[in-house]
C-alpha cells in the first residue's frame, strides 16, 4: 500500500456499517485517506461499527438505502469522492432465502445506481464493487474458479451478485468514458475480529460461548477459502491504487483475492476451540436451505497483475482471529484492537 497515492484523497465507502466496511474505513484512514460512509444503519447489536467507534474515522456519513437513487447523488454531491469502493449489499446466504426480493433489488439495482451516479458524477477516478467468491457456477467438481469461469449461482444471495458483475462489466463496456476505472473483486471466506453477522460459522461460535449453548453447525465436512479481513482488503486497496496513481496500468475487469489452501467448518471449530482455551458442544443438524459443500478460488491472476499475496494461511487467520475475540471478550476496547492490528499490517506484519 502507498501512503502517497492516500494522502487526503476522498474516499467514499459504501456499507461502512458492515464488518469489511468497517475494517476498510479505518484501514484508509490509517493510509492517510478522507473517508465517508453510505450505509443503512447498523442492523445487529453488538457491531464492530459502534463497538469500534467507527464514526471517529469519518470526514462524514449518511445513514440510507442505496436503492433509493436521489439519496445516492445527494451522498455524491456532498463528498465530491475521487474514489468508491461499493460493498454496501445484503450478504448472508441464508437471508437471501428469507428475504429475496430485498437481496436481488439490494445487490442488483443498488448497485446499478452506485455505479451508475459514480459514472455520471465526473470527479471519480473509479469504483470497485466487491462481490464474492460465491459468483461462480459451482459444479461441486472441486475446481479452483478462475476469473474467465462461468457466472452463476443456485441460491439468491449468489445469483444476485453474478448479475452484479454482469451489471458492472456492461456498464464498464457501454457507459464508462475513458479514464473511469470500474472493476469487481471476489474474496473468498472472509474472517476477522467484530464479525457479528448471523449464521457465519465464528460469529455463531462466539456467541454459544458467550451463551454457554450448544453450537449448532450444518455441515462439518464443508470446506472454504478462509482468509483474514485485512488480507483481502489489502487486494482491494492495491486495485483503488492503480487508479488514483498518475500512470494507470491496464487492469482485468475482475479478480480473486483467497488462500491457496481451504480448511472444513470442523477443522476451523478445532483450531479455534484450542486458541480459545475452551471445548464447543456442538450439534450438527441437517440444513434448512441447500448450501455448496466446497468452494475453491484461485488468486493467480491478482499475484501476477497486483503483486498481491495472502500474507495468513487460513489457519493463520483463524488463529488471528480467535486471539481477538479472546481479547475482546477479556474486556479489551475494539477501537484499541482494530487500530493495533491494522497498524502492524502496514507495517509489515501480520
Amino acid at each position: 500500500m502507498d501512503l502517497e497515492i492516500w494522502k487526503d484523497k476522498r474516499v467514499l465507502v459504501t456499507g461502512h456499517t458492515g464488518f469489511k466496511g468497517a475494517w476498510l474505513t479505518c484501514t484508509l484512514e490509517a493510509l492517510g485517506a478522507k473517508v465517508s460512509g453510505f450505509s443503512l444503519p447498523p442492523q445487529l447489536a453488538p457491531n464492530l461499527y459502534s463497538d469500534a467507534k467507527i464514526f471517529k474515522f469519518l470526514e462524514g456519513e449518511i445513514l440510507g438505502d442505496i436503492r433509493n437513487y436521489k439519496l445516492v447523488e445527494k451522498v455524491f454531491k456532498q463528498f465530491q469522492p475521487d474514489y468508491v469502493f461499493h460493498l454496501a449489499a445484503q450478504s448472508l446466504v441464508i437471508e437471501s432465502y428469507i428475504k429475496p426480493l430485498e437481496t436481488i433489488s439490494t445487490n442488483i439495482l443498488g448497485s446499478a445506481n452506485i455505479i451508475d451516479v459514480a459514472l455520471r458524477s465526473g470527479q471519480v477516478s473509479g469504483l470497485l464493487n466487491i462481490t464474492t467468491d460465491k459468483v461462480y457456477e459451482n459444479n461441486q467438481s472441486g475446481k479452483f474458479h478462475t476469473e474467465t469461469d462461468p457466472l452463476g449461482g443456485d441460491d439468491i444471495y449468489s445469483a444476485s451478485k453474478a448479475s452484479s458483475e454482469l451489471i458492472t462489466r456492461a456498464m464498464k463496456v457501454a457507459v464508462a468514458k475513458g479514464g473511469f476505472h470500474l472493476h469487481s473483486a471476489r474474496a473468498g471466506n472472509v474472517i476477522g475480529g467484530g464479525d457479528w453477522s448471523v449464521n457465519r460459522l465464528i460469529p455463531d461460535a462466539i456467541r454459544a460461548i458467550q451463551s454457554k449453548k450448544s453450537l449448532v453447525i450444518r455441515n462439518s465436512l464443508a470446506t472454504r477459502p478462509w482468509q483474514h479481513v485485512l488480507d483481502c482488503l489489502n487486494g482491494y486497496i492495491l486495485i483503488a491504487e492503480n487508479a488514483l496513481t498518475p500512470t494507470p496500468k491496464p487492469l482485468n475487469l475482475a479478480y480473486n483475492f483467497g488462500p491457496p489452501e481451504s480448511l472444513s467448518v470442523m477443522e476451523v471449530l478445532t483450531l479455534l476451540q484450542k486458541e480459545l482455551g475452551l471445548k464447543l458442544e456442538i450439534q450438527e443438524e441437517i440444513p434448512q436451505y441447500p448450501e455448496k459443500s466446497s468452494l475453491n478460488i484461485d488468486a493467480t491472476l491478482s499475484r501476477e497483475d497486483l503483486g498481491w499475496k495472502a500474507r495468513m494461511t487460513s489457519e493463520e487467520s483463524v488463529l488471528n482471529t480467535a486471539k481477538w475475540y479472546k481479547s475482546f471478550l477479556d474486556g479489551k476496547d475494539a477501537n484499541y484492537l482494530v487500530t493495533e492490528e491494522i497498524n502492524s499490517f502496514l507495517s509489515g506484519g501480520k
